[in-house]
């Protein structure tokens, strides 16, 4: 009985292995970019979670930034955001806050728009576009107190990362209650996903490089393809895995999701196994989140409307269309000159000598 342990130690043994395992957990990623910050506030602002949220001043570019504080506490006292929705920052102009990025790559960038109602204002009429990273994140927007909150996902490649806040036209305006730019893991998102068509799965390259705005997190499933997840970690039990996949809705107001089992898979082997899913958009072919204007022209409404820029993407749209057909008649023209015949005019005194040939 002389090897026998003590269960007090023992216990204390696995609990002081339970705190190192834990403070290895939580040491595991800590993010070089971590830009917590309160518009419009004064002072730091802490959350129930113990982060805490700096003033904007460092950080923000404007000629003539607006400070607004709500006259009541907003309804939601039970968000976890809600502390900093008391506060906002209002632009009548195109404003901008940066960032200084230290470690390049992915940033998860998150935008609080709670729209509380001041003596001065009513943030509920306030209409603007945001762009960050050459991106259109926001267009025509309109804040709703169902949703304060807007979370992307972006490639910082730049040593500053730079928001920008557009009213629409000269008697809208623009404003923003908190801002969150956090890197985000290396292989948060990897640059290849599966493309899921009506009949096959293709490659999809690039990912990384897109712009993403969290639209859901929900308990669904994914297509149906043959996918073995003890091969995928290497026969490791409790083992997370995620997979991407990239589909194209079209103009279609659903997304339909399932998990089924495969066509591999045994009688004896489960069905099909999730925990969570995260649906998310991707950027357009002219790098919008929300719309059809690129990121300049987002910009340059600003100076002339947003009408204005509606026009000068119709004109800019009619001189490449008149460029093209002017190139393609031109092309046919040099077509019919090297295929057209050259005659010379014929002589009008030629003799004819005897024999039949001409003198």
């Amino acid at each position: 009985m002389a090897n026998r342990r003590n269960p007090r130690h023992l216990h204390l043994n696995i609990i002081f292995q339970l705190l190192a395992l834990l403070s290895h957990s939580s040491a595991l990623f800590s993010p070089p970019d971590n830009h917590l910050i309160s518009c419009g506030s004064l002072t730091p602002t802490t959350l129930d979670d113990h982060r805490i949220f700096l003033p904007d001043a460092s950080c923000l570019i404007s000629d003539n930034p607006i400070s607004i504080s709500a006259d009541a506490n907003p309804p939601l006292q039970s968000h976890t955001y809600a502390s900093l929705y008391k506060s906002a920052r209002v632009f009548t102009s195109p404003s901008s806050y940066e960032f200084h990025i230290s470690n390049k790559g992915t940033h998860i960038v998150r935008l609080h728009f709670y729209p509380f109602s001041t003596h001065s204002h009513d943030l509920a009429s306030a209409h603007f576009h945001v762009v960050a990273s050459g991106f259109v994140l926001l267009s025509n927007f309109t804040a709703s107190s169902d949703s304060p909150m807007k979370e992307f996902i972006l490639k910082a490649d730049a040593e500053k990362l730079v928001i920008f806040f557009v009213p629409v036209d000269s008697s809208s305006f623009a404003f923003v209650n908190a801002i969150e730019v956090i890197s985000a893991p290396a292989d948060l998102v990897e640059d290849r996903a599966r493309l899921v068509q009506a009949d096959k799965v293709l490659s999809f390259d690039g990912l990384s490089k897109l712009a993403m705005e969290i639209l859901f997190r929900i308990n669904v499933g994914g297509p149906h393809e043959n996918f073995d997840i003890s091969s995928a970690t290497v026969q490791v039990l409790a083992s997370p895995y995620y997979v991407d996949f990239v589909a194209d809705v079209g103009i279609s107001d659903f997304l339909f999701v399932s998990i089924g089992p495969s066509r591999f898979v045994g009688h004896s082997r489960v069905d099909g196994l999730l925990n969570g899913l995260e649906i998310m958009k991707l950027n357009n072919t002219v790098g919008s989140l929300d719309g059809v204007l690129p990121f300049a022209l987002v910009l340059h409404s600003s100076r002339g409307g947003f009408s204005t820029a509606i026009r000068s993407l119709i004109c800019w749209s009619a001189f490449v269309m008149l460029s093209a057909v002017g190139f393609m008649l031109i092309l046919r023209r040099r077509a019919e000159s090297r295929n057209r015949i050259a005659w010379s005019p014929l002589p009008m005194d030629v003799k004819i000598a005897k024999g039949g040939q001409f003198a």
